[in-house]
């Protein structure tokens, strides 16, 4: 099965954790993180964060999607998240952030534009997306995201948020990070208004996060083959 050769992600703890400490959020990680949950629960959120495995489907993008964990006792969900499922949805966020491989690649199609994972998000009525254009390290992402969010607290704007967590990684103690590799995979598409207002006498933080994490363990695996 296409499970059984995903590899685990062995940060995305760490990367809800520092999350979590510049933004008060909800958390769905492990067994709690299943395709169900996300569909339950991804309204009423500012941002919606989604660290997990993407699959492309090069032939038919509609097909492509992501990976949640397994919920042995939903016959209505098989654990993916379609693009086709997306292009049905209706989504009242600011912002969804997607942490994961190739999340803003995808086939062109004329009169669309690039079909991929980020692009149906946006057609789900979601304003800003933060994607990838190919394969992204597990430890570095975790730590440009960490980077991200820390500087979207501060009041910047998304682009310039990400534009300065990417800055961090080239100037990280591991200097491999400074490979673009690394930093320039994600691009932040749409609004670019502040999730933080400092232009006034108060400010704002987004009340909630959904923090919808997929980590495949090796009993998951196993129970997935």
């Amino acid at each position: 099965m296409v499970r059984s050769n995903l590899s685990p992600l062995g940060w995305t703890k760490e990367e809800v954790t520092s999350i979590a400490s510049y933004f008060e959020s909800d958390e769905y990680i492990g067994k709690s993180a299943t395709e169900k949950t996300f569909k339950q629960n991804s309204t009423g959120y500012q941002i919606i964060h989604i660290a997990s495995h993407a699959l492309i489907d090069d032939e038919n993008p509609m097909h492509s999607k992501i990976a949640f964990t397994i919920d042995e006792k939903d016959t209505v969900n098989d654990g993916y998240l379609h693009t086709f499922e997306l292009f049905n949805t209706q989504l009242n966020t600011n912002m969804v952030v997607l942490s994961a491989c190739n999340t803003g690649y995808g086939k062109v199609q004329k009169g669309e534009g690039v079909m991929s994972l980020g692009y149906a998000f946006a057609y789900a009525g979601v304003p800003s997306v933060v994607m990838s254009h190919w394969q992204v390290d597990d430890k570095s992402t975790y730590h440009l995201m960490d980077s991200f969010y820390k500087h979207l607290a501060d009041g910047m704007t998304k682009s310039k948020a990400l534009k300065m967590a990417k800055l961090s990684l080239l100037e990280h103690k591991n200097i491999i990070y400074a490979n673009p590799y690394y930093w320039s995979s994600f691009i932040a598409y749409g609004d670019d208004s502040p999730i933080v207002d400092t232009n006034r006498n108060w400010i704002w933080y987004v009340t909630f996060i959904l923090v919808l994490i997929f980590v495949i363990s090796i009993l998951a695996l196993k129970k997935s083959n």
